[in-house]
């Protein structure tokens, strides 16, 4: 293989003269060739690993502790995700800063998704509630109903919404369709050769939920929409679909805490204006739209007080408990990325 790699076709020939194969070996040896890879990561032993980051200014005292922190939870996850805040312009460490500062923000982030997923599951199963109450009580509940095209959104001149929604009944006909992936499913079928949606719906994942609500038909979007104070059935589709997607970045451990979404945003809400978010040369907010701050002004509509006033409440606590723990995660500077205004806990009293 390795001289596949690195001769000439003329070189791969001569090693072969004796087998039949001489020109396939021949054609082989040009492809490899012509494909050289460059491996600019290669693999690093834990120790190596720890070399590595001393060799770029960081404080590890404790070499043991260190490769503990990277077996337990990878170097990839631990430096490459949360070592930004951390560096200098020249790609080195700041003077002082340890595996153990990279690894306060990596638990500050888990910290944050547990409790923001925590919040989007109780919207995931209210929404899945009204969404398979408002279809069956317009459409039926008949496992048809929801398999038809003409009961969702189809009047549209949208070719792309109508090609949204045949997706959708695909996904759903999958779904209620033998074998199952779910008992109840199957139990379901089996008994009454009917699934209606409030039994399907369960089987739907938060971004087949959002897709429903996005291609209902405006009766069902409206009658669900008036559920929650304070916005209307477009504002919860911008809801709906920011929601899905930090729902699949807390429930895969990605990133969150400084996560900007790049084609989704929530509308303008009264929230915006009440907490004095500023504006750019455009007009738009420049907070509280595709970032975190986003997902937690949409919460505050979609959740009741007290579960709302909680998730709040343990988000000081997290960034209070980072403060004391680390000198170079400044409160003003976390606020900053996670695109939260200085005043964000005023959302409590709006």
């Amino acid at each position: 293989m390795d001289l596949w790699y690195y001769n000439s076709s003329d070189r791969v020939a001569e090693t072969c003269e004796a087998c039949d194969l001489g020109e396939l070996l021949r054609g082989l040896s040009f492809f490899i060739c012509k494909r050289r890879y460059k491996v600019d990561k290669p693999f690093l032993s834990y120790e190596q690993q720890v070399e590595k980051l001393i060799s770029k200014g960081m404080d590890i005292p404790d070499k043991d502790k260190a490769i503990l922190i990277l077996k337990e939870n990878s170097y990839f996850a631990i430096v490459s995700g949360y070592k930004k805040p951390f560096k200098k312009s020249d790609g080195t460490y700041k003077k002082g800063v340890s595996i153990d500062d990279l690894f306060l923000l990596y638990q500050f982030d888990k910290e944050l998704r547990h409790i923001f997923l925590k919040k989007i599951l109780i919207v995931e199963r209210h929404i899945k509630s009204l969404l398979s109450y408002s279809f069956s009580q317009r459409f039926g509940e008949l496992q048809g109903s929801y398999l038809d095209a003409t009961n969702f959104d189809y009047t549209t001149t949208d070719p792309d919404k109508k090609k949204s929604i045949n997706k959708l009944i695909t996904i759903l006909t999958e779904k209620t369709t033998p074998p199952f992936d779910y008992a109840y499913l199957s139990h379901q079928y089996n008994k009454h050769k009917n699934i209606p949606l409030w039994v399907a719906i369960k089987s739907l994942t938060f971004g087949n939920i959002s897709k429903f609500y996005s291609l209902s038909q405006p009766t069902v979007k409206t009658a669900i929409s008036k559920e929650f104070q304070g916005i209307d059935e477009g504002d919860l589709e911008r809801m709906l679909d920011v929601l899905s997607t930090i729902r699949n970045i807390c429930a895969h451990d990605e990133r969150l805490y400084d996560y900007r979404l790049k084609t989704k945003e929530i509308r303008d809400t009264e929230k915006h204006k009440k907490l004095g978010i500023g504006k750019d040369k455009s007009g738009k907010y420049v907070q509280g739209k595709n970032d975190v701050y986003a997902v937690l002004i949409a919460l505050s509509y979609l959740i009741d007080k007290l579960e709302f006033n909680e998730l709040c409440l343990s988000i000081k606590e997290f960034l209070q408990a980072l403060q004391r723990q680390s000198k170079f995660l400044r409160e003003d500077m976390m606020l900053k990325q996670m695109g939260f205004p200085q005043n964000w806990i005023d959302i409590l009293n709006i």
